[in-house]
């Protein structure tokens, strides 16, 4: 009987240490692989934006192929499908390299002549206010506080206009750096859309057959929250950006053309999607480039205006309709992904930050309403049973 309890023990003890060393095993090859993703997040950066790229262009390469009325007689096969919308994506970014890229280039280099020149202007605001400060008696501490501070001033205005001259030329260079990598990400977007048949086939092999149902309601789930927060965003960030380009463009029949139009609206409809931040910012550029190119500080004012009424007109009238059937994310929680975003990956990860919570938001608030939700609702069915008032 001794024999047979040391020898049960024993195979205990086998069975615990050999769970214990899977589970060892398991925790390292986990640390190795996110340890080999770190290491590559240029690629991951990549298939993601392929992936993203997929998913947007998906419909419209379905549509070529009949699921429009146009074609549903001649639907187009699928590798033309694919060529016709490369094609139309190609001409696209030919017409905006040909009508875009020249005038921002050329803004860049009024810009460039201008900072001098605005550079005198704060000078000259600074001196005069020196002037007529002057003419005030005001103990000498207070003067002395105040020289102090105009001088720090004038030293540092150069610095500061300079500085937003090379905020501008490193916009566009990164600007440059997303084009090479957005097209990086479209030549693997190409081989996932020849595929995705496959893809769609093959996905639910790799889901429990239990779990294949919900694993469905899941992906659908998710497509029409996360498509209706990126499609809902990309429909007001476009909007924002020609309506804040005709309205400045209208201003310069009025006064003085504004010469930076087109980067200021750019910048705004890119940084929409970020809440409060982003209109600041884009207001506070079109300020200050309007101030640099006119030395008025009215002028300066109505641009500013001009940005954020835009903004916020668009964010109230359009917002509700487009964004119907989108999530409704917290405006903390959007500022939280994209500044975290931004750390990891720069400004191209404030971006793509921001839609990649949206889709962890739907897949948690799907996990909460297919489980957590739905054992609360049993449990206030139960009490009235249990006899508790």
């Amino acid at each position: 009987m001794s024999e047979c309890n040391e020898n049960t023990g024993t195979v205990t003890a086998q069975g615990t240490g050999m769970r214990w060393f899977r589970l060892a095993l398991w925790l390292a090859l986990i640390a190795l692989a996110l340890w080999f993703l770190t290491k590559i997040v240029a690629t991951i950066v990549i298939f993601i934006l392929a992936a993203f790229i997929t998913y947007l262009l998906s419909p419209l390469m379905y549509g070529l192929e009949g699921r429009w009325k146009f074609f549903e007689k001649r639907p187009l096969p699928r590798w033309l499908s694919i060529t016709v919308i490369y094609l139309l994506i190609l001409a696209t970014c030919a017409g905006l390299i040909f009508y875009i890229v020249p005038p921002l280039i050329h803004q860049f280099n009024t810009l460039t002549s201008e900072i001098p020149t605005g550079t005198n202007g704060l000078t000259n605001i600074i001196n005069r206010l020196t002037e007529k400060y002057r003419q005030f008696p005001m103990p000498e501490i207070i003067k002395d506080r105040y020289n102090d501070l105009t001088a720090g001033l004038l030293s540092r205005s150069g610095e500061f206009l300079g500085f937003i001259g090379k905020a501008f030329l490193k916009f566009f260079m990164t600007l440059f750096s997303w084009l090479i990598l957005l097209s990086s990400a479209m030549l693997v977007s190409l081989f996932m859309m020849i595929g995705l048949d496959r893809i769609k086939e093959r996905f639910p092999e790799y889901i429990p057959r239990d779990y294949r149902n919900d694993a469905n309601d899941l992906l659908l789930q998710v497509h029409k929250i996360f498509g209706g927060f990126i499609k809902g965003n990309i429909i007001l960030s476009v909007a924002i950006s020609i309506v804040t380009y005709i309205i400045l463009t209208i201003m310069g029949f009025f006064s003085a053309p504004f010469n930076y139009a087109l980067s200021v609206s750019i910048v705004a409809g890119l940084l929409y999607v970020i809440p409060y931040l982003g209109i600041t910012i884009s207001g506070v550029m079109g300020g200050l480039l309007g101030y640099m190119q006119t030395h008025n500080w009215g002028y300066a004012l109505a641009v500013f205006l001009i940005v954020i009424i835009i903004n916020n007109l668009i964010d109230q009238v359009m917002r509700p309709k487009v964004m119907a059937d989108a999530l409704n994310m917290n405006s903390i929680f959007i500022l939280f992904a994209a500044f975290a975003g931004a750390e990891i990956m720069g400004i191209l990860g404030m971006i793509i930050g921001i839609p990649i919570a949206a889709m962890i938001i739907a897949i948690l608030t799907y996990i909460y309403n297919k489980f957590l939700a739905e054992e609360e609702e049993e449990q206030g069915t139960a009490e009235p049973g249990t006899g508790r008032t």
